[in-house]
């Protein structure tokens, strides 16, 4: 019992050994980040894409009107 503890549990691997054990382990579980971004981004794409042709609708038909107005 020289130069153990008495309430110390019994280590069966290396303190090296267990490191390298714990980097190679299974991950632990994360959010899907990057499937959540490729799913929400051509939603954005879309939304975006539609408000800018109806700006440019807009944006004609205030043109249309204006030259109507002074020729």
């Amino acid at each position: 019992m020289k130069g153990q503890h008495l309430l110390a549990a019994p280590c069966r691997h290396p303190p090296r050994a267990r490191i390298v054990a714990a980097l190679l382990g299974r991950a632990a579980a994360r959010p899907r980040v990057g499937r959540v971004a490729a799913a929400t981004l051509p939603a954005c794409l879309a939304v975006s894409g539609a408000a800018a042709l109806d700006a440019t609708y807009g944006l004609h038909s205030s043109i249309e009107i204006a030259q109507d107005e002074h020729p």
